[in-house]
């Protein structure tokens, strides 16, 4: 990033200094998509805690993103005549804020990574759930009449 910073024009605090970031908004956008995706996926098998905790995880990430477009844009100055204060000062809070949301996340995924200790994978829950579901609908009276005993678990 820092070689991206130096080519273009104006250097790291030239106009168009906001492209830098533009990266980091795409992937901050990207994982909160994925995570947003993954929890639909996974809700089914977690527990109340892993919920919270993952939405939580996702207000941190959106904070992220928030964050970092409010930087985009007071880089391209686009808000310097709303902004009664120095935008500096203003991009050097949305910064801290961006920086505060990313260690929020890494705070929460410590304790998700706890709960999973704990109580196995979400990956295993999910097989388990899966191999449940189709024990259920599972016809065994056909596998009786070949003469085979088979009972369901």
């Amino acid at each position: 990033m820092a070689l991206a910073a130096l080519c273009v024009p104006g250097g790291p605090i030239g106009q168009y200094s906001w492209v830098v970031i533009l990266p980091w908004v795409f992937a901050a956008l990207g994982l909160l998509i994925a995570y947003a995706n993954r929890f639909r996926k996974i809700r089914h098998v977690c527990n109340m805690e892993e919920v919270v905790l993952r939405a939580a995880e996702q207000l941190a990430l959106l904070g992220v993103l928030v964050s970092l477009i409010a930087l985009v844009l007071i880089l391209a100055r686009t808000w310097e005549s709303r902004i009664n204060r120095d935008p500096a000062i203003v991009a050097g809070s949305a910064g801290v804020t961006s920086g505060t949301c990313i260690c929020t996340v890494a705070l929460l995924r410590t304790r998700m990574a706890i709960l999973e200790n704990r109580q196995g994978s979400v990956s295993e829950r999910i097989r388990i759930f899966r191999i449940r579901q189709d024990d259920e609908t599972f016809d065994f009276a056909h596998l009786s009449a070949s003469g085979r005993e088979v009972a369901p678990l």
